[in-house]
């Protein structure tokens, strides 16, 4: 498989496309394998996965907004699964809350 051909990120600072390979990887263990997971089907499990985490840990919506300092508008949305949470906020939740990673690793292991 040419890893190549299959990934590639932009950097933030051009429109240049840097190919992903193995040579510029740290070790071998940090290439995700392939067909994991259809990256759509991620994103929902993870849509899904993030709403019912923030229902079973904040009272409602508006606790959601003040805790993480975003609009209530945007909580609602986490809150109905109809949005997914940038990856600060993601972050923020695995520092701040050390149950998460037990929650998230039994909602993918029951999916």
């Amino acid at each position: 498989m040419n890893a190549t051909a299959q990934r590639s990120f932009h950097s933030d600072h051009s429109s240049q496309v840097i190919p992903v390979t193995e040579d510029t990887q740290k070790s071998r263990s940090n290439v995700l394998p392939q067909n994991i997971v259809a990256d759509d089907a991620f994103k929902e499990w993870f849509v899904q996965s993030f709403a019912r985490y923030l229902q079973a840990n904040f009272r409602n919506p508006e606790h959601v907004a003040a805790a993480f300092g975003r609009r209530y508008q945007t909580a609602l949305n986490w809150w109905n699964a109809e949005n997914k949470a940038a990856g600060e906020i993601v972050g923020l939740v695995f520092l701040t809350m050390p149950d998460a990673v037990a929650f998230f690793l039994a909602e993918w292991h029951d999916r």
